[in-house]
């Protein structure tokens, strides 16, 4: 099994696995919409499996701009966005002068990811907007100009992020476009999804992402909410600081489905974090009812960093004094048999605790956040720090596996 860290990596029980570091794991943009398009995170083992987040993954040293796209006639749908179609600084914004404006039908922008700007407007050749919009309302000719300018692009800059639209009347499409879109991330059924004559959508990917792994992708928002239209936040540099999902200690944190924790008579939870400062916090939890069945504060507000799983949980827990600040590779292991509870710090035993048996139950019917305390029924204690990996096992990993996880990735964190 290939996981993103590198072949060095146990797979042996791993049954859920995130990574920063490949752009088949996480939007290196932080995109959500209108529509909560969930293309978040993706489980690196269960690859269908839907990671969602309600206030959206952030990374950190990112620049937000929010892009509209608005159906057709305007005046008639959008509400507040009718005359915010293009793309706006910032997170969520609907005022304010533009990047970039936005006009009918097919519009391409291209973030360079090596010089760290906007691809120049010589490399545009559509109809408006300094050559960014492609009057496909007319015929299939812009289209063809718009694939030209893609290819030339691509071939041009090898690293680059594209954001596409269509906005109001995009009427015609050709089989070369459906293709870009699918490669750079658009949902396989694109062709079908689009294919009338004034849909509103919006796409950010990249080249050889594949059909349905956009970094973001919205359609159609009218539908969902008559006073909006597609909407889509995204940042960048896409992977200017792809080492991390950054958790703003405030409100960010991370849906990941009950599936990933079954009943086990083992577990293991392994983390690389770039710790922050101490606070009541939880870097991952779940439960059901009320009750706190899975729990790690990297640390809490006293000081200490806590392990807790099982009903009645079981517990191991040290003073961190200054062991969690900065880097630092973290793995977390309990066997109900033998009742073994460790925690291991950059490949080494740093606290332990025996006579730990309670069951390892099914979190089926309640909830598991990342970077915040979740119950099933309260939700709070949010994380602040930053995120670039995190594997769960079905198995108490070793210490020689432990040391080989962390072998695997030091460099990458210069730890």
């Amino acid at each position: 099994m290939a996981v993103a860290s590198g072949p060095n990596v146990v797979s042996n029980g791993l049954v859920f696995a995130i990574d920063t570091a490949s752009p088949n794991s996480i939007s290196g943009l932080g995109c959500t919409g209108f529509n909560n398009a969930p293309q978040l995170l993706k489980d690196l083992i269960t690859k269908n499996r839907t990671i969602t987040s309600y206030n959206g993954v952030r990374l950190a040293n990112m620049s937000f701009y929010t892009a509209f796209a608005i159906d057709y006639p305007e005046g008639s749908y959008g509400g507040d966005a009718a005359s915010r179609q293009g793309i706006t600084p910032g997170y969520d914004v609907r005022s304010g002068s533009k990047t970039y404006d936005a006009s009918r039908a097919l519009h391409l922008w291209v973030w360079n990811e090596d010089t760290q700007a906007w691809v120049p407007d010589s490399y545009f050749t559509g109809e408006r907007l300094a050559g960014h919009c492609y009057d496909s309302y007319v015929g299939t000719a812009e289209v063809d100009k718009w694939v030209a300018d893609y290819n030339k692009i691509k071939s041009a800059f090898p690293n680059c992020t594209y954001i596409a639209m269509g906005s109001h009347r995009d009427s015609y499409h050709t089989a070369a476009q459906y293709a870009i879109l699918k490669d750079l991330g658009a949902p396989s059924n694109v062709d079908s999804v689009i294919n009338f004559s004034s849909p509103e959508w919006i796409l950010v990917g990249k080249p050889g992402l594949g059909a349905g792994n956009a970094y973001g992708w919205v359609f159609q928002n009218y539908s969902t909410n008559p006073d909006y239209v597609a909407h889509l936040n995204f940042g960048l540099p896409a992977f200017g600081n792809r080492d991390s999902i950054r958790f703003d200690g405030t409100d960010d944190y991370i849906d990941i489905p009950t599936s990933v924790f079954p009943a086990m008579s083992a577990i293991t939870i392994e983390l690389m974090n770039f710790g922050i400062d101490e606070r009541n916090s939880s870097i991952i939890a779940g439960g059901i009812s009320g009750n706190q069945d899975l729990n790690i504060h990297l640390p809490w507000g006293d000081g200490n960093i806590y392990w807790d799983v099982g009903r009645p949980f079981n517990r191991v827990y040290k003073a961190a004094g200054s062991d969690y600040i900065g880097w630092h590779h973290w793995v977390f292991t309990k066997t109900s048999a033998t009742g073994s509870m460790k925690i291991y710090r950059d490949g080494v035993l740093w606290a332990e605790n025996t006579g730990q048996t309670s069951s390892i139950i099914s979190l089926s019917g309640g909830a598991v956040n990342i970077g915040r305390y979740t119950t099933g029924n309260f939700n709070g204690y949010y994380h602040n720090g930053n995120l670039a990996l995190l594997r769960v096992y079905n198995r108490e990993l070793s210490l020689q596996e432990v040391i080989q996880n962390f072998e695997a990735q030091r460099v990458r964190f210069g730890i």
